[in-house]
């Protein structure tokens, strides 16, 4: 699971005030996570708001064939 946001390091990243953080979670622009004891917010959910598609892609890790040149 990747590191939840705190309000503070969400006012951070937006260079805002936690006051701001807190305004736009009370008008639902911003919805923390749920069943956490704590104000949290996900990373997928603030990069979704900044416009950022974050998609979980599969490794593939890159073989090097073998190529016989000549005989």
């Amino acid at each position: 699971m990747d590191k939840l946001l705190t309000q503070k390091d969400l006012a951070e990243k937006w260079q805002v005030d936690v006051a701001t953080i807190t305004k736009y979670r009370n008008e639902g622009v911003i919805t923390p996570c749920k069943g956490i004891p704590a104000i949290r917010f996900s990373r997928q959910h603030i990069a979704e708001l900044e416009g950022v598609r974050l998609e979980r892609r599969k490794i593939l890790s890159n073989r090097k064939k073998k190529i016989r040149i000549g005989n």
